[in-house]
């Protein structure tokens, strides 16, 4: 924790669960209350996009992804708009038969269909809850999906209506594909290549020369060219329906998700790290585009050269000359939020990576982004009082709003990077930051003295009782308390050599500190005597409630001392890295732009 104001004290007694805290926090109980979780991302993409695909020769496309999210351009990926989808199950594939006609597929047997261009979507029974990975349509009534342990599904009534085909093996299937003529494939793990040339009556397993794992794939109209990406940037075509195959000369040994043919020789394929392009003439693979470490998932083109690839975390990738060059649209990505703090008035700031800044004016129900000021990390937020807001950031960067998160202006005191904020009270307020940096205001933040403390330890956060009595923490199990408003600093003995990264003081003397070796300090005394305890956690804490009452662990798990697990981020991968409170319950922010609201039971 870097800071808070005055936190609300919670109606159990956090000292009396300081005993079984642990053991609430690492143990499964039955009384999980997931629905005291709610989800407030505003409407980006969705975690991770699996699949794109355009309207055939249109400019209208759609993407799927976790948490049930659509997203939709008609201008040929230049804007986007989400759709609900009113599902939470993972969408892995989509297909367009045309403008308004749309079919996606993802977990739990789910189908979806729009018929007016994803205005609404409604789901459509099925016969299975297994995950449905690939889905195809040949028209508006015939179509096909496929999945795990070797499901496939068809119908020829527009999807209101599913029969399973059988395919006589267990392997996963991602690809499903189907021409006018019956002819037909479906393509899966370890090498799995079904055909089928009776419409999917019948499927026959082909005889592929490698075991290697299949993600995408591409089909001639004809059936003829098969064009298939795997694992360690494998390329495998077969030109005569799958009696024969040829591999690639790979470039890469990056896994490559997807493949899709532009026009006659000419596909793309991306991946782990790159946009590849093939030429099926010259049987040679050529690097077009380095993807900056992002992961792309899917390819697909529309009409005028116009091209997407999407991936992870929301990246898209775009062209509009055939996939000749490509650039990155960065305004669907969510970068990490790492704090955030509300005023008496219920408005907040939330900051993080890249200088993304949201605001609030109605505890955290409805966000806006806020004045794009800075490119660099932003890590701390605080009010000094109602509608005045400072953040704190890298490279020594101070700002500051006296209109809620409307404007702000930048204040220069050093240039280290700082890591926590608070104001104690009356205009006090201190800044933490790298190699022992503190930073003083007696002005609610308008101007800022820097207070020497010899220290070389980077300070990570800082926390106060009251006007007298705080505590710094970081590096190397460093912990200092003062008890005269921060003219004096004491340093307290640990035990522990390892940084120090989140810690709050509630009531009654129960205190917590987390540490990056996956220890927890403890204390029932507030730390005084450096009266610290160190409990082995077993995985990592990433936040923890002003109050002491719950906290988040890296795994996504929200947690309360007395009455355990209280439910999970929809997005586990995506920890909470902040809490602060709100009327009722807390506020967290986290990872790629995760927004939670917790509401411990009562």
């Amino acid at each position: 924790m870097r800071g808070f104001g005055k936190f609300p004290v919670m109606t159990s007694s956090i000292r009396n669960a300081a005993a079984i805290w642990i053991f609430a926090l690492f143990c499964c109980l039955a009384n999980v209350c997931s629905e005291t979780v709610i989800d407030l991302r505003p409407g980006r993409a969705p975690g991770h996009f699996r699949s794109v695909c355009f309207a055939p020769g249109t400019q209208a496309a759609w993407a799927v992804g976790f948490e049930g999210g659509i997203m939709m351009t008609a201008d040929g990926g230049r804007t986007w708009r989400k759709q609900e989808s009113h599902t939470v199950h993972r969408l892995y594939d989509i297909q367009a038969v045309d403008t308004e006609l749309v079919f996606t597929c993802g977990a739990g047997g789910t189908i979806l269909v729009t018929e007016n261009g994803g205005r609404f979507w409604r789901p459509v029974k099925t016969p299975t809850d297994k995950r449905l990975v690939g889905i195809w349509f040949l028209d508006r009534r015939t179509g096909w999906a496929a999945g795990d342990d070797g499901l496939i599904l068809s119908t020829d009534n527009g999807g209101e209506s599913w029969r399973e085909q059988g395919t006589g093996i267990q392997n996963g299937l991602r690809i499903i594909w189907v021409n006018s003529s019956g002819i037909g494939y479906a393509v899966g793990y370890q090498g799995i290549v079904l055909k089928t040339d009776t419409g999917g009556k019948s499927w026959r397993q082909l005889r592929v020369p490698t075991e290697f794992s299949s993600y995408g794939a591409d089909f001639s109209p004809d059936g003829k060219t098969i064009q298939i990406a795997g694992s360690f940037g494998l390329i495998s075509v077969s030109e005569d329906g799958g009696d024969t195959w040829r591999f690639i000369q790979p470039v890469t040994t990056n896994f490559l998700r997807d493949i899709c043919r532009l026009s006659g020789d000419q596909s793309m394929a991306v991946g782990y790290g790159w946009i590849l392009s093939y030429d099926r003439e010259k049987n040679s693979l050529t690097k077009i585009r380095d993807t900056c470490g992002h992961q792309l998932l899917s390819v697909d083109f529309g009409g005028s050269g116009t091209g997407i690839a999407v991936g992870t975390w929301g990246i898209v990738f775009r062209t509009i000359d055939s996939g000749r060059t490509w650039t990155l649209d960065d305004s669907l990505l969510a970068p990490d939020l790492k704090c955030v703090d509300f005023d008496r008035l219920g408005n907040g700031v939330a900051v993080g990576a890249e200088g993304r800044m949201l605001i609030t004016s109605d505890w955290g129900g409805t966000w806006m982004a806020g004045e794009d000021t800075v490119q660099l990390d932003l890590n701390a937020v605080a009010h000094s009082r109602d509608r005045v807001f400072i953040v704190a950031g890298d490279c020594g960067m101070i700002l500051i709003s006296e209109d809620a998160g409307g404007s702000w202006r930048s204040l220069a005191v050093t240039g280290e990077h700082l890591n926590g904020i608070i104001f104690p009270g009356d205009g006090t307020g201190f800044i933490a930051g790298d190699r022992g940096t503190l930073l003083q205001t007696r002005d609610g933040g308008f101007s800022w003295t820097n207070r020497s403390l010899n220290l070389k330890n980077d300070i990570s956060g800082i926390v106060f009782r009251d006007e007298q009595t705080g505590w710094i923490y970081g590096s190397d199990g460093l912990i200092m308390e003062t008890g005269d408003g921060g003219k004096t600093w004491i340093a307290q003995y640990t035990g522990i050599s390892a940084d120090l990264g989140c810690g709050a003081f509630g009531p009654d003397g129960f205190s917590l500190v987390t540490s990056s070796g996956g220890i927890i300090l403890e204390s029932r005394s507030w730390g005084r005597n450096s009266s610290w305890d160190r409990k082995p956690a077993g995985r990592t804490v990433t936040a923890i409630a002003p109050d002491c009452s719950i906290l988040a662990t890296a795994d996504g798990e929200i947690v309360h001392p007395d009455l355990g697990p209280l439910g999970r981020c929809p997005e586990p991968s995506a920890p909470i890295r902040w809490f602060s409170a709100v009327p009722g319950g807390f506020i967290g922010v986290g990872d790629r732009g995760r927004i939670i609201r917790v509401e411990p039971s009562r």
